[in-house]
């Protein structure tokens, strides 16, 4: 019988962003938790970090609806932290590396 998880088990199944698959790579694609710390705040950090979640979904969905907005990518955000359900985005070399990395959905040559 397969084990049933709770929203509890999540973090157990999760893991860094694995920063070897860029070294041949122009971006990664993956689906991870965003933390509850990247909220939009007046401090510089955190508003830093919100920043960082928010472009890497905007150019994850970017990629696949040309029309996609940033303003889009603000909603998918909040939602993701608000509801502790993990969000695709993309990842390159500039920047931040996700934290709770669920899934790597694929990698995007140089």
């Amino acid at each position: 019988m397969p084990k049933q998880f709770t929203i509890f088990d999540t973090e157990s199944q999760t893991q860094d962003f694995d920063s070897k698959k860029l070294i041949k790579a122009r971006s990664v694609d993956v689906i991870a938790y965003v933390p509850n710390k990247a909220k939009q705040s007046n401090r510089s950090n955190e508003y830093e970090l919100f920043e960082h979640y928010a472009y890497m979904i905007w150019k994850y969905y970017r990629s696949i609806i040309k029309g996609f907005s940033w303003a889009e990518a603000l909603v998918k955000l909040k939602n993701a932290i608000d509801s502790n359900i993990p969000e695709k985005m993309r990842v390159s070399k500039q920047g931040i590396y996700p934290q709770n990395v669920v899934d790597y959905l694929g990698v995007n040559e140089l």
